[in-house]
Parts: structure tokens; C-alpha cells; sequence
């Protein structure tokens, strides 16, 4: 192991080596990475290849199948940290690794191409573009021989092989694969290709009943549902990858769930199945161009349009921390505030679930444009969600909609209000602010008499009361208490864990207490639930302990029994919240 590690490790200098030849390609090898992409051949090459040959498109969507199969398989079963076959990818596993000190650790580049939640090894890229690839190339080959003879053939191979070194630079650039995990991928592909292409099983596929395929694809299913409860029985968490991603990516809204293992199973199963009921076709029928390249292209539309108007939360993550280094400003009757903001939110149960999302992401991104810190970031959310509060309870519709419409202006006052609050040298620039509301909201006017007279409405509506984030204050005192002092992580570690789960809390609130709702019988216990900030610190406290991969049963047990004795509450109240979490990240 320690031969492998050292082999790693010099992997990884390779990755900062191509990082820094190629980093004025970027946008070559992005694009590289993104035609590339198995979902992009599911939803662009194979049915463009179905509406001109549908013997062609046969072979390549059971080549290409099979293929992403067997790289799932290959993916869960090899054990993490036991196997040569290591399936870490290189952005983690840089930042985990005892090969370098905190000294000498490098940082490689990331971008939202780098945090694909699954496991490394074999490159599923280089897998499936070297299956559908070789087929492709295949076909034109067998066409140029007849009619241009081996200059062709072999200026064919050139490309083929040239195509599968530039996904592999781009690959190693983005951080997501070693070298050794490209390889591998390349050569199962081509031997999948080499089995797959064969005329013997081709025919032997066409020879079986309906029935039978179905059964074999059913057997397919049953394999990979007993590899993931096998893994769940022995100890071993299959969303391992998840957690590290979200762990070690630089912002936690850059993991795409379309890249995760169970998507992919899901996404295959489909087609499979669909493969399983026509069956191979082994000559080609002929088509309607003028029907079927139009039907392909709406289809294709459909699905895109589909894919890209689903709700997604972005946001911009930072490189600050937690303040685990020094004592919380909750110094005195800090469960108080707890009890009294807790009640208030029970009194006035208005939902800002659709908003708040988007004010989340907008004060993330404001904030790094700004250089603040996050305990000005979440004081503000806080703030707005009580401003929003205050507005829903007057029960003024004229009003509701003033403030839906001049929403950027509020998070602008309440930022610059909250910032001198907590740091009376923070001063926000004025033309900055201005520029940021001209690009997105020309139609707001923006000046310093109409910050004051806002700055004025805001602190009337909240009785002249700003205080700083009770859940940022729990979560601080919680870290420092219950996790910083059993030394299982780097104090960066967890404040930079804590902070990424704290803006996925805040953006995706409503999502986590729905998962919750069915398990609650009483509506008024779901409410005071849903309204205690404590057991929701605690439950991100917790989730810090999963996503820092903390196994022990023990630990976990007595920081949750620790925290439901601070927050009066059952401890599987906190397990739950944190399980809703964790499925919400996931």
C-alpha cells in the first residue's frame, strides 16, 4: 500500500503538470469533458444514430449498456482503501492522503467539473467513449476500405486514438481522474467493445426470447441491488463518494446527482429494459428520414428542456470557516433566545420556503463579491427570513408583492445593515452596489437617500432589533464542544465542512422537514419541530460527523445523547433531521 500511495502521489504531480501546460485550453478541454459525457451520448448521439441506422444504433446502445454495467460493478465492488484498485479520485484524495503535510499539500484546480460524486476508478468517460467510439469507427472503417483503401483506415485509428488522449488530458486536468484510472478505463471499454461486437453474441442476444432477455435483465438488476445491500451489510456506506465529494469540493453545489451511481443505474435500467423488448436488430430497416430526424429532434428537445428547467440550488461558496477558535458570542441565556425564537416561529408559521432559496444564493454570491464573512452572510439570511416573516403576517397583499418586487433592494439594505452591526468597520461600496443592481434590476433605483429611508423600514418592521444567527452560534458551540475536542478532523476541516452544510440547510430547508412530515403524526409537533434551531445545529452537527467520515458507532452515539440533553429533545429526533439531511445532499 505504501508502494501504491507513493504511485498516487506522484499522480497527482502529473494532474498539477497537465493543469498547468493546459490551463489556457480550458474551454477546449471543458467542452472535451462535456461532449464526452455518458449523459450527453444517451441524449444526443444514440438517438441521432437511431434516425439514420437503426442496426448501427442497436450495436451501439447495447455496447454502450453493458459497458456503463460493468463500470458500476467494477466501481462498487471494489472495496475502498483494501484493493489496489483504488477508487478515491485524485480532488479528494489529495486532501486526505498522510503522503503530503499540511506544509507541502498542493491544491489542484477545481471548477463544477471536478466534483462528480462517485467513485474514480475506471474512468466511466474514458469507459463508455472508448465502447462507443470503437463502434462508430468501426462502421466508417468497414465503409472506407471499400472505397479509399488503408489511408483512410488508418487516418480513422489516429483519430480514434487521439479522441481518447484528449478525454484523458481533460480528465486529469479537471482533477477527476489519475492517470492509472484513464488506463484502466481504456482498456475495459475495449475489451467490453471486443465482447459486445462479437457477430456469436449479437446473434446469440437476437436468438433469445423476449422473455429471456427480460429475465437476464431482471438477473442484471438483482446483481447490482445485492452488491449495495452486501456493501450496507458489511459496514461499508455505498454513498461513500457523495460524502467525500461534498466534503472536499470547493462549493457543494457543484456535485451533479446526474453523476452519482444509483442515477446512472436508474438511467440504464430504463434503457435496458426498452433494449430487452424490441431486441437487437441485426440488418437495418429502412427509415423515413423526413419523419424520423424530426420525431428524434423534438424528442431530443423534450428531454433537454425537461432536464434543464428542473429546480436547481447554486450558490457560491467561500473560503471561510467556522469560528471554532474562539468562544461563541452566546455567552449568557443562550438557550433562552433559543426558547423565545422558537416560540415566535411558532406563533407566526408563515412559509418562506419559495423565497428563501433564491435570497440564500443571492447573499452567498454577495457576499464573496463583497469579501464578508459568514457570520455576517447568515445573520443577513436570518434577518431577511424575519423581515419576509413580519411582511406575510400583516396579511397585506399590496404589500407582499412591493417586497417580492423590490427584494434586491432589501437584501442589499439588510447586508449593509447587519454588516455594520456585527463589524462596525464594514462599509459596502456604494457604485458596486449600484452596478450589481443596474445588471440584474435596471428598473430599481438605487442612491443613498433611498438606502437610509429603507435601512429605516427594515429596522421598523424588526422593532430595532438585528441579532446575529442563532443556528451559525448553535452549530459554533456545538463543533467546539462535541467534535473539536475528540481530535477526528482538522479544525479547517470541519469549519469548511460546516459552512458549505449550513448554506445547503438554509437553501434547502423546505426540502429537508417535507422528507420529515409523514413521520410526524401531530401537526402542532411537527410545527415546534420544524421551529427549534437547536435540534437542527445539533442535526448539522451530526451530519459534520458523517461527511468527515467518522465510523465509530461510539462517538456518534455520545454527541447525540450530548446535544438532546442541551436541546431537551429524543436523540432519534436529531438522527432523523440529520438523515433528512444527508438524503437531501445526496
Amino acid at each position: 500500500m505504501k508502494l501504491y500511495s507513493s504511485l498516487l502521489k506522484s499522480e497527482i504531480y502529473q494532474i498539477l503538470y497537465v493543469q498547468d501546460v493546459f490551463s489556457n485550453y480550458e474551454d477546449f478541454l471543458a467542452l472535451v469533458t462535456r461532449a464526452f459525457d455518458p449523459k450527453v451520448l444517451f441524449l444526443t448521439v444514440i438517438p441521432v444514430v437511431a434516425a439514420f441506422n437503426t442496426r448501427l444504433y442497436s450495436r451501439l446502445l447495447l455496447s454502450v449498456l453493458l459497458t456503463e454495467y460493468f463500470n458500476t460493478i467494477l466501481k462498487w465492488c471494489v472495496v475502498r482503501d483494501v484493493a489496489i484498485l483504488a477508487e478515491d479520485r485524485p480532488f479528494w484524495w489529495v486532501r486526505e492522503t498522510s503522503e503530503f503535510t499540511t506544509l507541502n499539500r498542493p491544491k489542484l484546480y477545481q471548477n463544477e467539473l471536478t466534483c462528480e460524486p462517485s467513485p474514480g476508478n475506471p474512468s466511466g468517460h474514458l469507459m463508455t467513449s472508448t465502447t462507443y467510439l470503437y463502434v462508430i469507427f468501426s462502421v466508417l472503417e468497414e465503409a472506407a476500405v471499400l472505397r479509399h483503401g488503408k489511408p483512410v483506415v488508418i487516418s480513422l485509428r489516429v483519430c480514434y486514438y487521439f479522441s481518447l488522449l484528449l478525454i484523458s488530458i481533460s480528465r486529469m486536468y479537471f482533477g477527476c481522474h489519475f492517470l492509472h484510472q484513464c488506463i484502466f478505463g481504456i482498456l475495459a471499454g475495449v475489451l467490453l467493445t471486443k465482447v459486445t461486437m462479437s457477430l456469436s453474441f449479437e446473434k446469440y442476444l437476437t436468438k433469445l426470447t423476449r422473455r429471456r432477455r427480460l429475465a437476464y435483465c431482471c438477473l442484471i438488476c438483482l446483481l447490482l441491488l445485492g452488491i449495495y445491500w452486501g456493501q450496507k451489510l458489511f459496514g461499508v456506506d455505498p454513498q461513500w463518494p457523495v460524502k467525500m465529494a461534498f466534503k472536499w469540493c470547493d462549493d457543494p453545489f457543484f456535485l451533479d446527482p446526474n453523476t452519482t451511481l444509483v442515477f446512472s443505474i436508474v438511467r440504464l435500467t430504463g434503457a435496458l429494459f426498452a433494449f430487452a423488448i424490441v431486441g437487437p436488430v441485426l440488418k437495418s430497416a429502412g427509415l423515413n428520414w423526413k419523419r424520423s430526424i424530426p420525431l428524434t429532434l423534438a424528442m431530443m428537445g423534450a428531454k433537454m428542456a425537461a432536464i434543464y428547467y428542473t429546480p436547481r440550488y447554486y450558490g457560491v461558496i467561500d473560503g471561510t470557516v467556522l469560528n471554532l477558535s474562539t468562544d461563541s458570542y452566546f455567552t449568557v441565556d443562550w438557550k433562552q433566545e433559543f426558547q423565545a425564537d422558537t416560540e415566535q416561529a411558532i406563533l407566526n408559521p408563515y412559509p418562506t420556503d419559495k423565497i428563501m432559496p433564491a435570497i440564500t444564493r443571492l447573499l452567498s454570491s454577495l457576499c464573496e463579491r463583497f469579501q464578508l464573512s459568514h457570520s455576517i452572510e447568515f445573520s443577513a439570511i436570518d434577518t431577511l427570513e424575519q423581515l419576509l416573516v413580519k411582511v406575510l403576517a400583516a396579511h397585506d397583499d399590496s404589500a407582499e408583492e412591493n417586497f417580492l418586487q423590490q427584494a434586491p433592494l432589501y437584501v442589499l439594505t439588510v447586508l449593509n445593515l447587519v454588516g455594520k452591526y456585527l463589524n462596525s468597520s464594514t462599509l459596502l461600496d456604494p457604485r458596486l452596489m449600484q452596478q450589481l443592481l443596474e445588471r440584474t434590476n435596471p428598473e430599481l433605483v438605487w442612491s443613498d437617500g433611498r438606502l437610509r429611508e429603507m435601512e429605516f423600514d427594515v429596522l421598523k418592521a424588526l422593532n430595532y432589533k438585528i441579532s446575529e444567527s442563532l443556528l451559525l452560534g448553535a452549530v459554533e458551540r456545538f463543533s467546539k464542544d462535541y467534535i473539536l475536542t475528540l481530535g477526528i478532523a482538522r479544525k479547517n476541516t470541519i469549519g469548511d465542512v460546516g459552512v458549505k452544510l449550513l448554506r445547503v440547510v438554509y437553501a434547502r430547508k423546505h426540502a429537508i422537514y417535507s422528507s420529515l412530515r409523514s413521520s410526524v403524526n401531530s401537526e402542532d409537533m411537527f410545527v415546534q419541530f420544524k421551529s427549534n434551531r437547536l435540534i437542527l445545529a445539533a442535526a448539522v452537527v451530526m451530519s459534520i460527523l458523517e461527511l468527515c467520515q467518522v465510523d465509530d458507532r461510539q462517538i456518534h452515539d455520545r454527541v447525540v445523547e450530548s446535544m438532546s440533553r442541551e436541546c431537551f429533545v429524543d436523540p432519534m429526533n436529531i438522527i432523523f433531521l440529520k438523515d433528512a439531511i444527508l438524503n437531501v445532499i445526496n
